[in-house]
């Protein structure tokens, strides 16, 4: 990102928040876990109310469009596709990329499209390496294409994905697409175990591409296995001064809080995104740290506590760094993203509901949405 002061920037949905704070160190404190049997409750505190996951609800109309067109995404201003129209994202970008019309996996490639050119952390004068995790593919195409595209340095790259195991997990990673490294023009990808990995690396991606579940109202709660073992990982391979991006959920209780501090006290600056592409009726948002600065024995607290919830991955996280309380500033920047975000996603929410009542999909109120997307 360029510069600005102010906490939080917003161009209609898009959404930039800089979270870092002037706080305490999170490794000061003692490296301690508590793992319990109940899940951390979302905290009213820091902006949760009842009725944000009484949405869930409403979007189950959204159930009669599977495996039709889903007419209420002309509600979505930033959708890739528009109904008989040539100049679309997606047609743009295809042609842009020079790719084939099935080329692009999923969505996830298009929101870290956007976080690539948002923030300054690819140099792209020199050789890039790339650590990968919990991806479907469509990030590792992502990287690959923006280093084709942008530098001249990109076929001396090193881009690996790091296998991680889904027995010690509360959720299912979706598969890696091995068809990508059958049809890539980069060579230099590939997947790796921890024991397999001998580098640091410039960059660190945190995917977090799950299968879906029915227990949307607890996906926050779910993913913090994963979510902690991503950032173990990035704390092990990343260079001094590297970079890590990172998604999330839902971020309404005690530990996504203190996951924040601890990349706080770990990166020189961190920011949380809410992409364009990335539709506004979901929670997905994601964490940017760059300039890790996280000494040897903060690397081994982190390590310690991965252990601990590893060997006990069917109890739930309900705490760590007991003794550590969140300051009053980095506090009130969490209720602000979560305010906004979520206001965002009632108004999405909203508009979709009303549009899909209204059981006229090609009229005033179809075209009007559509004129917006154009």
């Amino acid at each position: 990102m360029s510069s600005s002061n102010k906490s939080i920037i917003t161009n209609i949905s898009y959404t930039t928040i800089n979270i870092h704070s002037d706080i305490k160190s999170i490794f000061e404190t003692d490296d301690d876990v508590n793992l319990i049997n109940n899940i951390d409750y979302p905290k009213c505190s820091i902006g949760f109310q009842h009725y944000i996951h009484s949405l869930r609800k409403d979007k189950e109309a959204l159930k009669q469009f599977e495996n039709k067109k889903k007419v209420y995404l002309v509600t979505n201003e930033f959708e890739l596709e528009i109904d008989n129209y040539d100049d679309s994202i997606k047609k743009n970008v295809y042609k842009f990329l020079n790719l084939k019309d099935t080329s692009i996996l999923t969505l996830d490639f298009y929101k870290f499209w956007e976080i690539f050119f948002m923030f300054d952390i690819i140099d792209n004068t020199k050789q890039n390496k790339t650590l990968i995790m919990a991806d479907d593919g469509s990030v590792s195409q992502c990287i690959l294409a923006f280093r084709e595209k942008y530098s001249k340095e990109y076929k001396s790259d090193i881009t690996d994905i790091l296998k991680i195991d889904n027995n010690n997990l509360n959720v299912e990673i979706q598969q890696f697409n091995k068809n990508l490294l059958d049809n890539q023009k980069n060579k230099k990808i590939e997947i790796k175990t921890e024991n397999e990995i001998k580098e640091k690396y410039d960059l660190i991606l945190g995917c977090g591409n799950i299968v879906e579940t029915e227990n949307e109202n607890t996906f926050e709660q779910d993913y913090f296995n994963l979510l902690f073992i991503q950032l173990t990982n990035a704390f092990k391979y990343n260079k001094k001064n590297g970079n890590f991006i990172v998604k999330i959920y839902e971020s309404f209780t005690n530990i996504t809080s203190k996951i924040i501090a601890i990349l706080i006290s770990a990166y020189e600056k961190v920011f949380i995104v809410k992409p364009l592409t990335s539709k506004s009726y979901i929670s997905d948002r994601y964490l940017v740290c760059i300039g890790f600065k996280a000494k040897e024995t903060d690397i081994k607290k982190i390590e310690k506590i991965r252990n601990k919830i590893t060997q006990n991955y069917k109890l739930k996280i309900v705490d760590m760094f007991t003794k550590y309380e969140i300051n009053k500033e980095l506090k009130l920047k969490i209720i602000q993203m979560n305010t906004h975000i979520t206001n965002n996603i009632f108004k999405s929410v909203g508009k979709i509901i009303n549009f899909i009542n209204s059981q006229n999909f090609y009229g005033d109120e179809y075209q009007n949405y559509r004129e917006k997307q154009i």
